[in-house]
């Protein structure tokens, strides 16, 4: 019995060699293939180090003040022009006003930065002074004919460790209403992306850009198989844009919008269950000009349905300023054809620093299309609070994110700019005086200052 089964696993051994050998052979060219791209790939990512200084007061000995340090971000950026030209995220070296990058070879450069686009979390830095000889340029794919399923390899600043490698798998394609940018289209990844890998490459099988990695959702703070990438095709748009004029022009209609759902549907005696709901209209916008209102459904755009929000925000700001619109409404169950003269889109606040007073303990920005689609505001005039910290000034005083401050010590502010002027004003101050509209109620709040 025992000489029976040995022969017969002999046989099945030899049946099967052919299968093994081949199996091998096709995981080492499958290895092959990884190192290759690897070393094509890495000499063109780039560790991205921002500097700003430390918000909180230091002290020394005996209570002795002492200079503020420095604090360093760290994440990762790809080189996409030989002109010295380099891509990272928004988020990357915000509040940093010095920006360092380090090559795969350990040289450092100082770079400026030519523009940003915190709707997409996109910037474009610059290699101060002369470019080093034969700088490594990555190659771009055409990320919309990426599919789930394709290999994907993420090159960055892992947790500091520059110019790691991880791979998998493209898990899915066109993600949005993440929360994670104000334009998404995003490409979900289980390869691991973790802190510091922001800025850094998305890659396929070729070693070329398929997306820039973004941001991951995780419990942990480390890779949990959901990281998230720029589709390279948005970034190439993006920074080609940001390399020729500096900054993003974007069509504005001035709307509030939210998905149509069943019930509102049938609340409204719509016919058909499609669309995009309008909640709100700012004033004084091209919408509220060209006589949209309150409960109107965005059918069309020039012809093209439009079924999310999503999609009407994409192709609105995909439109220049100037244009005008055909919008396909359904109001009252009706249809009816409205033409819009687009304007450009307020720029919002890019440097994202907390106002003149960082012991107030709040960020505000102008109303632009995004702030007001997140927080419901229809003003036309205004700072909005973004952003509130914890047993801080503004928190104690009352203020949430969704404010919007109107006057600051009864003067009149139409934007975030003239918000901090008057704060500028006042630095002497121990308290602030806040005119802050809040569901469409006004109030005065008084925030007293630490000191």
């Amino acid at each position: 019995m025992k000489k029976t089964l040995v022969t017969v696993l002999i046989i099945l051994i030899t049946a099967y060699m052919p299968v093994l050998n081949l199996f091998s052979a096709s995981l080492e060219d499958l290895n092959k293939e990884l190192e290759a791209v690897a070393a094509k790939v890495l000499p063109s990512v780039v560790s991205t180090i921002g500097e700003s200084e430390s918000s909180e007061p230091t002290r020394g000995l005996f209570g002795l003040p002492v200079p503020r340090q420095q604090k360093s971000a760290m994440g990762s950026g790809v080189i996409i022009d030989k002109r010295g030209y380099i891509v990272t995220n928004y988020h990357v070296i915000r509040n940093s006003p010095v920006i360092k990058i380090v090559l795969f070879d350990t040289k450092e450069y100082l770079c400026d930065v030519v523009g940003t686009d915190p709707p997409t979390d996109i910037a474009v830095l610059k290699i101060k002074g002369s470019v080093p000889a034969e700088l490594p340029v990555i190659e771009v794919a055409d990320s919309d004919k990426l599919a789930p399923g394709q290999i994907a390899i993420a090159v960055g600043n892992s947790f500091g460790l520059s110019h790691t490698v991880t791979m998998g798998i493209v898990s899915a394609i066109n993600r949005n209403n993440l929360g994670l940018s104000d334009y998404e289209n995003l490409i979900q990844t289980d390869a691991a992306i973790n802190p510091g890998n922001s800025g850094g490459a998305l890659v396929n099988i070729k070693g070329e850009l398929i997306g820039i990695n973004t941001a991951i959702y995780s419990r942990s703070g480390g890779s949990d198989g959901l990281g998230f990438a720029i589709p390279s095709n948005q970034v190439r748009a993006i920074t080609e844009e940001l390399i020729r004029s500096g900054k993003i022009v974007r069509g504005f209609l001035g709307v509030q919008v939210q998905q149509l759902t069943d019930e509102v549907a049938e609340r409204l005696k719509v016919p058909k269950k499609s669309g995009v709901l309008v909640s709100g209209v700012i004033k004084g916008s091209p919408a509220a000009k060209a006589g949209l209102r309150q409960d109107d459904i965005i059918d069309k755009i020039n012809g093209t349905a439009v079924a999310t929000v999503s999609e009407l925000r994409k192709q609105v700001a995909g439109l220049k300023p100037g244009i005008t619109v055909t919008f396909i409404l359904i109001r009252d169950g009706k249809s009816l054809s409205i033409k819009v003269t687009l304007t450009e889109m307020p720029m919002p606040e890019l440097s994202g620093k907390k106002s003149v007073f960082p012991n107030q303990g709040m960020r505000v920005v102008s109303i632009d299309e995004d702030s007001s689609y997140k927080f419901g505001i229809t003003e036309k005039y205004g700072a909005v609070v973004v952003d509130v910290q914890k047993d801080s000034p503004a928190s104690r005083a009352g203020i949430i994110a969704g404010d919007l401050v109107q006057e600051v010590e009864g003067i009149p502010v139409r934007n975030s700019y003239e918000f901090e002027q008057v704060l500028a004003g006042r630095s002497n101050h121990s308290s602030i005086g806040l005119l802050v509209l809040r569901a469409n109620v006004r109030r005065k709040i008084v925030v007293i200052l630490d000191r």
